[in-house]
């Protein structure tokens, strides 16, 4: 698999997860942020958060994600553009890999 210029490969076994919850329409303050919990079961605490997107158009709202708590994912939606931002409603999307522990 390639992403950009980084090259890997998932060991055979590597459990990926995946989940998805809905957010309502609303503004985030220029340097503020917003937090969204997403279940994502199977998920604990170390793993890693290899992608979070939204379904609409993040108006350069930058996205993270981190294992929070066992099944839980949350998304921070960051506004650093020097403007309020009113994000429409829309799906937070997440992908989750699990931590390979026998290294």
């Amino acid at each position: 698999m390639s992403m950009g210029n980084i090259n890997f490969e998932l060991q055979k076994g590597t459990n990926m997860l995946i989940g998805s919850a809905s957010r309502s329409s609303a503004e985030i303050g220029d340097g503020a942020d917003e937090q969204v919990e997403v279940a994502v079961t199977g998920a604990e605490l170390g793993d890693y958060v290899l992608a979070v997107s939204y379904s609409i158009d993040a108006a350069n709202i930058t996205l993270t994600g981190d294992v929070t708590e066992d099944d839980v994912v949350t998304v921070n939606f960051i506004n650093c553009t020097g403007a309020a931002i009113t994000l429409g409603a829309g799906t937070v999307r997440v992908l989750v890999a699990k931590r390979y522990t026998d290294l």
